[in-house]
């Protein structure tokens, strides 16, 4: 994967309204998102000497967001990133993004890098569903920190032609 400058980057956090979802887009001024996927596999010895790999229980993908804010839009009323994380506030009658309504609720955390140089593609980013486990604030600098996982092994990563 190519480096990817958070500068050049939005953040949406989407939620599940069809057609058209609702969504809140952060602007990055500087930072990283990192994010993580495992494998397992399990190891057997046939007496003593490795013989065969079996792959183990899938483990989501964690991500962990650190960066300096420069803007956060929301469409049609003010929605904060807590409210649209946490269905709460101005984002109470938002849609979960999970195929199953009886999980908790989740929404799409995409990543759009759109590089500065015209000839390299688009670059989009989707953990789906994404539920976060920790956010942090700390306003006199201006920064935001997340910490969640996505149910999936796996992020999706699209490249269209810059328009």
């Amino acid at each position: 994967m190519a480096r990817i400058d958070l500068k050049n980057c939005v953040i949406k956090f989407k939620d599940g309204t069809e057609p058209t979802p609702n969504e809140i887009t952060v602007k990055i001024g500087d930072g990283t998102l990192n994010y993580t996927t495992k494998n397992n596999y399990d190891y057997r010895r046939d007496r003593g000497l490795l013989d065969e790999v079996v792959e183990g229980d899938e483990e989501p993908v964690e991500i962990s967001l650190d960066a300096t804010l420069e803007f956060v839009r929301g469409a049609g009323t003010d929605v904060s990133i807590e409210d649209a994380l946490d269905k709460v506030g101005n984002a109470a009658s938002w849609v979960t993004v999970d195929s199953d309504a009886c999980q908790p609720y989740a929404v799409t955390l995409e990543v759009l890098h759109t590089p500065i140089c015209e000839d390299v593609f688009l670059e989009t980013l989707e953990f789906t569903p994404f539920r976060a486990d920790e956010v942090q604030h700390d306003l006199k600098e201006g920064t935001l920190s997340i910490r969640g996982r996505s149910n999936q092994t796996r992020p999706t990563a699209t490249r269209t032609a810059q328009p």
